[in-house]
């Protein structure tokens, strides 16, 4: 064995094992990605914050109404039955 064939041997060693690493960085980098796919997914089940305030705010408005509506038919009856109040 000579001095070149031992630097080539080597130098081929140095590249499978390069090779190997790049290959599993390989790996790794496609289970990463799938994972951001799989977060991305869940992220976008899920509600943004304008929508949850504007389901809050809607949610408001028909409390108000239905208030509004009590208190409009409480006064109403409360008018209603003064009118036809007799006299003491």
């Amino acid at each position: 064995m000579t001095i070149i064939s031992g630097m080539i041997d080597l130098a081929t060693y140095r590249l499978e094992a390069y090779e190997k690493r790049a290959d599993a960085a390989d790996a790794r980098m496609q289970h990463i990605e799938a994972l951001l796919t799989d977060i991305r997914l869940e992220l976008a089940k899920k509600p943004s914050s304008n929508a949850i305030w504007g389901i809050l705010a809607t949610m408001a408005f028909i409390a108000f109404a239905i208030v509004a509506m009590f208190v409009g038919v409480l006064t109403y009856l409360l008018t209603y039955l003064q009118a036809f109040q007799l006299p003491h």
